[in-house]
């Protein structure tokens, strides 16, 4: 598998209409494609600026080009988990049907995203790249990085088990429930069980094999 990450910047994001005036960073933890509906969920994490209020930043996010909505799934000291739904985006288009997997990381203070493409086939970057320059209007590659992957755990487990994190399913008591989660996720609580069982398995597996080295 040919992990690729690149830093792409487009012009019309929403997401420039709050860096530096409302939030200091955000992250992307989950990016999810409705290919029927055309649209696109985003759960980001952003840090808060001083004296920004959650729902001055949802009103200038809601009066973006595109947004459908906007949902507040955690606020905690000046942290905010946000579900955004995003439509009319080519780019999550041609990301879904020309790539093995996709996820956008992180949004840069200047505007720039992190983005990690997961391609079986190296030939094919060149055509994701030249197609996405050519749909997405103000789109410009600024870094392209290709790496092999190495570690095992998958995009979805690393995703889903931030995001339990992150909500509270890990502490006791638990702050979020499976079902809950699972919508949040796009995930039966059946398959999402399994997804962090799965991924916890892994990172109980690394731990032990990197103990000493860990511990020092």
């Amino acid at each position: 598998m040919l992990e690729v990450r690149a830093t792409l910047k487009i012009g019309h994001c929403w997401i420039y209409r709050i860096l530096n005036l409302y939030v200091n960073n955000v992250v992307n933890i989950r990016s999810r494609y409705d290919p029927k509906r055309k649209v696109v969920t985003d759960i980001v994490e952003l840090y808060l600026m001083d004296n920004v209020e959650v729902s001055e930043l949802i009103d200038v996010i809601m009066d973006s080009p595109n947004i459908l909505g906007v949902e507040v799934l955690n606020h905690v000291d000046g942290k905010v988990l946000l579900k955004v739904d995003v439509v009319g985006c080519p780019l999550y288009s041609i990301l879904e049907y020309e790539t093995h997997n996709y996820f956008k990381e992180e949004y840069r203070i200047n505007g720039d995203i992190l983005l990690t493409l997961y391609l079986r086939k190296a030939k094919r970057l060149k055509y994701v790249i030249e197609r996405i320059m050519r749909e997405v209007k103000d789109s410009t590659f600024k870094d392209i990085k290709i790496y092999r992957r190495r570690y095992s755990m998958t995009t979805n487990q690393e995703t889903a088990i931030r995001v339990a994190y992150e909500l509270g399913y890990f502490d006791i008591p638990r702050k979020i429930s499976l079902k809950k989660l699972g919508k949040i996720l796009g995930m039966a609580p059946s398959t999402l069980n399994e997804v962090l069982r799965r991924g916890e398995k892994k990172i109980i597996e690394y731990y032990f094999r990197n103990k000493d080295r860990l511990e020092k």
